[in-house]
């Protein structure tokens, strides 16, 4: 679960990227240093359309194109926005623009909304969900950003809604680079941003096929990030393949307060000419690591997605060993042994990938080829496709995978390009009937 948790960017991040691309821009998170999260941000981000009204008329907000447009669809209509943690998000927004002290040639656009509260514990259900244009601000308990557009009864856990705030937004703020960030709850395989009033949430199959649609319109994303737990594994990041060249996102749980959002702003506004999509990715991962150093079961990762189809084959390649020799596989599928890998807190058929490597390798009576094959697979992930990784533990690598201790999901797992593209399905099935044969 989300835990009280303190943001700083502290002088270890600082020095961990000055020779970096944003150097330049490191000396303005210093007023960040020591920010607290309210102390109701308690919770965690675990697994579980209407017509739009402009503010105004303006085609366009600019005649140049900005170097960035990161389009953050908060979907808080449930505990997170309960608890503070949309609100906080946006007014680090708006404080990273503040620091940054200058015009910024950077677009952060925000699909917002979330339940609330009163005050005397009333709940209040949203009637609406806004689009904001933030605006530099240092007032850190309200939310003063540019309100551009309206939608009224919006689910916020149908790909629709997430559609048409991406098909509003982009027209209007042209830039080079562009960004997408969906922030919620995750739930890997099973899907992101739930609605607590609808009762509805994101499956992969659906996102899948709204993003094909957005980025056929109008190209692929450079960044596309999770900001919610669970979703980074390889099966979904397989998923979204073709329609970012980065993909940001968590194997274990994300905190209550989520992603670094002010030293983030305040970077792309000092430094977003310098960044490509793989520098805004390093810069999530590093100031993510300094949030929440020495936290338990803490990840971020950013992936290449280029370097899939080499991670695809590597993995096949691996697996086709091991299902192709009985002996070795004997061994790997003893429950005994594959209990050993880490697993995601709260997702229990999610494991490390690079650890159960490691996990196998060490057994006696494997194969060299499966354990030569076995350290290929883990030096490409590690050297190739994750381009920067931060775990609070050497067992957690960036990258998980789908292997459930006895009951296998085939919807949705086999929905997804992975199971299809893949011989992975057939490994897990095998595990599976393997434990089923000899008693778990």
């Amino acid at each position: 679960m989300k835990k009280i948790l303190s943001i700083a960017f502290t002088a270890a991040f600082m020095l961990s990227v000055s020779g970096s691309v944003y150097a330049g821009a490191i000396s303005d998170l210093a007023g960040q240093a020591g920010m607290n999260i309210p102390a109701q941000v308690k919770t965690a981000r675990p697994a579980v359309a209407s017509p739009v009204k402009p503010a105004d008329n303006k085609a366009a907000d600019s005649v140049k194109k900005a170097e960035w447009l990161v389009m953050v669809y908060i979907a808080g209509v449930n505990n997170l926005g309960l608890f503070g943690a949309a609100s906080l998000n946006v007014n680090q927004m708006e404080q990273g623009l503040a620091d940054a002290g200058k015009n910024s040639d950077v677009k952060m656009v925000v699909e917002y909304g979330e339940l609330s509260t009163d005050g005397l514990g009333t709940v209040i259900l949203p009637d609406s969900t806004k689009t904001l244009l933030v605006q530099p601000d240092t007032d850190r308990d309200q939310i003063n950003s540019k309100v551009i557009a309206t939608s009224r009864n919006t689910d916020t856990g149908d790909v629709k809604s997430l559609e048409n705030f991406v098909r509003r937004v982009m027209p209007r703020f042209p830039a080079k680079k562009t960004a997408l960030i969906i922030w919620n709850h995750g739930g890997g395989i099973v899907g992101i941003a739930s609605d607590d009033i609808h009762g509805s949430m994101m499956n992969l199959k659906n996102l899948s096929a709204t993003l094909r649609n957005l980025t056929a319109r109008f190209g692929k994303f450079d960044v596309l990030a999770t900001d919610a737990c669970l979703m980074q594994m390889a099966s979904v990041a397989y998923e979204f393949k073709d329609y970012a060249k980065v993909v940001v996102g968590s194997e274990q749980p994300i905190p209550g307060a989520g992603y670094p959002y002010q030293g983030l702003t305040n970077i792309l506004a000092s430094s977003g000419s310098r960044i490509d999509a793989t520098a805004f990715g390093e810069l999530i991962v590093e100031g993510y690591g300094v949030q929440y150093n020495g936290q338990p079961n803490t990840t971020l990762s950013a992936i290449d997605t280029a370097k899939l189809a080499g991670f695809r084959d590597r993995l096949n390649a691996w697996t086709g060993l091991m299902l192709s020799d009985q002996n070795s596989f004997n061994i790997i599928a003893k429950a005994n042994v594959l209990k050993e890998v880490t697993r995601m807190a709260q997702l229990d058929c999610s494991r490390d990938l690079v650890h159960m490597i490691d996990v196998i390798n060490k057994q006696e009576g494997v194969s060299q080829a499966i354990k030569e094959a076995g350290k290929n697979l883990k030096n490409y992930i590690e050297r190739s496709l994750i381009i920067k990784s931060y775990a609070d533990d050497r067992d957690n690598h960036g990258l998980a995978i789908y292997l459930p201790d006895l009951t296998y999901e085939a919807n949705p797992y086999e929905s997804l390009k992975f199971s299809a593209e893949s011989n992975w399905s057939t490994f897990v099935k095998a595990v599976l009937q393997s434990r089923l044969d000899n008693g778990w």
